[in-house]
Order: C-alpha cells, then sequence, then structure tokens
C-alpha cells in the first residue's frame, strides 16, 4: 500500500488514514466474495452495515475487486489494457490522436487509486475515443497493407506473364 500523506509537521493526514481503512476494509470484503463480489455500489453497503459509514471506497480498484470480484476486475481493466496497447503504435508515430487519448487514460489509471470512476461518463467517453481512434489507424493501416499486397500479386503475376510470353 502507498504511505498516508505525512503533513510538514509529521503528523499523518486524517483523510489519508480513513482512505487507508477503506482500502483494508475492502481487501477483507474482497477475500470473502473473490470471483463476483457483492454487486455494484455495495462497498457503500458493507461499509454502512459493519462500520456505520455510508460511503464509497475511494478507489477504483477496491470498489470494483468489491463490487465484481476479480472477474469484473479482470474485464473492466482489460478495457485500459487493451486500448493502451493498441495505441502504442500511434505514439510512437507521434499521433496526436493516439498521444492525447493514451496519456488521458494513462491519467484516469492512476488517478483511479484516488477516486472512482468505473460510473464516470468521462471514462467511458476516453474508451470510445480509445477505441475510434484505433478502429480508425486500423482501417488506414489495413486499406495500405492491402493494397501493397495487391500491387505485389499484380506486379508477380504480371512478371510470370512477360516470363511465359519470352519463352
Amino acid at each position: 500500500m502507498i504511505k498516508p500523506l505525512i503533513t510538514g509537521d509529521g503528523k499523518v493526514e486524517a483523510s489519508a488514514l480513513y482512505r487507508e481503512s477503506l482500502i483494508q476494509y475492502g481487501i477483507e470484503w474482497f477475500k470473502e466474495s473473490p470471483f463476483f463480489g457483492y454487486g455494484l455500489e455495495n462497498f457503500r453497503v458493507l461499509n454502512s452495515i459493519d462500520y456505520g459509514n455510508n460511503v464509497y471506497a475511494h478507489n477504483n480498484f477496491i470498489e470494483i475487486l468489491v463490487g465484481l470480484g476479480l472477474v469484473g476486475f479482470l474485464i473492466y481493466y482489460f478495457l485500459y489494457a487493451y486500448i493502451l496497447i493498441k495505441l502504442l503504435p500511434l505514439v510512437k508515430k507521434k499521433s496526436h490522436n493516439g498521444i492525447i487519448i493514451f496519456t488521458l487514460l494513462l491519467i484516469s489509471l492512476f488517478m483511479d487509486y484516488a477516486s472512482v470512476s468505473y460510473d464516470s461518463k468521462l471514462t467511458w467517453i476516453y474508451f470510445a475515443v480509445g477505441f475510434i481512434v484505433i478502429k480508425r489507424y486500423e482501417d488506414k493501416h489495413f486499406k495500405t497493407e492491402s493494397i501493397d499486397n495487391v500491387d505485389y500479386e499484380v506486379n508477380n503475376e504480371m512478371r510470370k506473364v512477360r516470363i511465359l510470353e519470352r519463352e
């Protein structure tokens, strides 16, 4: 775990300690129902029952692990992994759209430690834009490769015809 924030005078910030305790509670609830969790939004319910506080996890990783278990966690974060990996060629080619959405998704991923984003419209917009950018790149790349392949095959056939004509 990341150590709670320490203020300039050596004291640990109260909200950091509270968030750390929410993470610990979430880990325990995840251990009780690791595969499918308790259902979305149920971190709040469990926290209310066990500790009398009707609050969410303040951590997307914990919120999803408790709510959807390992299955839901892997499905949700697979979206990030898939899009980020598919955007890498665009980032390497210095595509502005690729770099922007790649950066936004990385920032969102890092912020998931201190906020809950699975229910944010902005997160899903990032995913949608990421898929669109990837699709446009793949369509353009595929057309170029297809044309090159057709040209190569046509040239090959033309060579064969010329060879046969000479014989």
